[in-house]
């Protein structure tokens, strides 16, 4: 049986691209797969476009809510607490995920026991078009973290036994953002060439050969 990814996506006031994300996941490849969201207080209709899915798809879908803006690592670590699957990937509310990307991170995996975490770079661009490029760090190591996080967080897919060993997102104040850089300097990580991520709005994530 094919191994079971659990999708974190922490929502807040994407009524807009909302729709375009899920559907992205809808037409992954890969399959065997279940979508975790946790609303983070939207102002929008946000929630109600989330609940819509969980109506039509409670077999794939886990929809939970905040009761206010609790920020994005106390959403994910809700979600981590309900995911069911061997592996996490990460989405956003305002991402598009091409058709294999769970399939090319996944084989990446797999193939590489020793490795805990894959991601991509990034195309970014906005509604006038593409304005930059990132760089991803093939093989990182601890080195590379004293000049910033040298892989993505938003396409990663990591192992769930990892995240629960280091106990998720760190919920500290001071950390923004990428919390999961607690487990970056005890793990092994690379960047999967061949996973292509689409995320809407600012950035687009392309791997090359």
């Amino acid at each position: 049986m094919e191994s079971k990814i659990s999708v974190l996506m922490g929502i807040y006031n994407c009524a807009g691209t909302l729709p375009e994300a899920i559907e992205s996941i809808f037409d992954q490849t890969y399959t065997n797969w279940e979508l975790i969201l946790c609303d983070d207080g939207s102002k929008d209709g946000t929630y109600a476009v989330a609940e819509s899915y969980r109506q039509q798809f409670p077999e794939k879908i886990i929809l939970l809510k905040n009761e206010k803006n609790m920020g994005l690592n106390h959403t994910l670590n809700r979600c981590l607490a309900k995911a069911s699957g061997e592996f996490v990937a990460r989405m956003d509310g305002d991402d598009i995920s091409v058709p294999e990307r769970f399939e090319k991170e996944i084989e990446a995996l797999r193939s590489n026991p020793d490795i805990a975490v894959v991601s991509t770079a990034m195309v970014y661009f906005d509604e006038a078009g593409q304005w930059g490029r990132g760089k991803a760090v093939p093989y990182p190591d601890k080195f590379d973290f004293m000049h910033g996080t040298p892989f993505c967080h938003a396409p990663c897919m990591v192992r769930r036994a990892v995240m629960e060993e280091i106990g998720g997102y760190t919920d500290e104040d001071k950390i923004v953002g990428n919390g999961i850089i607690k487990c970056q300097t005890r793990t092994t990580m690379r960047s999967a060439r061949k996973a292509d991520f689409y995320p809407r709005n600012f950035c687009i994530f392309i791997c090359e050969e």
